[in-house]
């Protein structure tokens, strides 16, 4: 099986998948942040 065409790809696109994850992440982590605010202030 040839891998060139895979490798070639990941290659092209790797920064943007990378680009990607970590925007993702990024996101995630403030959305828990501020919903973990949000029940604090819902508790008091």
């Amino acid at each position: 099986m040839d891998f060139q065409p895979v490798l070639e790809a990941v290659v092209q696109h790797g920064i943007w998948c990378a680009l990607f994850v970590w925007l993702f992440y990024t996101t995630n982590k403030d959305s828990h942040e501020r919903e973990e605010r949000l029940h604090g202030i819902i508790e008091n």
